[in-house]
């Protein structure tokens, strides 16, 4: 028998002000994954605005994808 493994995924939140909330965004995006099988391994959280792509949790995401540190990234 073969065990089937669910796709790791990494969830990005992002807000551009401090007016607005990043734990909005969590709890349909965790729904969102687990509708599609996905295993959520990592959360990444900017608050900045989307002009640039200096957001230092953007950044990490970048490298970790790269790393293959998970398989998918929810947005």
């Amino acid at each position: 028998m073969s065990t089937v493994m669910a796709m790791k995924a990494a969830l990005y939140l992002r807000v551009s002000t401090d007016k607005q909330e990043l734990e909005n965004q969590l709890e349909p995006l965790k729904k969102f994954a687990k509708g599609r099988g996905l295993k959520v391994v990592q959360v990444y959280r900017d608050m900045a605005t989307g002009k640039n792509s200096d957001q230092n949790a953007f950044q990490q995401i970048l490298k970790d994808a790269y790393q293959h540190k998970f398989d998918a990234i929810v947005v």
